[in-house]
């Protein structure tokens, strides 16, 4: 399960909202209006900022397609 708290919704988050449900993740979207920037977390790691997640959630939607085509 990925899990995304952000401070604003915004167009970086519906993409990645869009990215997570094209590619069927399981996952879950909070506002949390105390935090500063936005944290991804799943079980095995943390990652904080927009780049950074951006970056994760590109890694993880290859990630399945590859599973899954192979």
């Amino acid at each position: 399960m990925v899990t995304i708290k952000y401070n604003e919704y915004n167009q970086i988050i519906n993409n990645w909202k869009l990215a997570l449900e094209t590619s069927v993740i399981e996952h879950q979207l909070i506002e949390d209006k105390t935090i500063e920037q936005p944290i991804l977390m799943t079980n095995s790691e943390t990652i904080i900022g927009e780049y950074e997640i951006s970056k994760c959630i590109e890694e993880l939607v290859i990630f399945q397609k590859v599973w899954y085509c192979s």
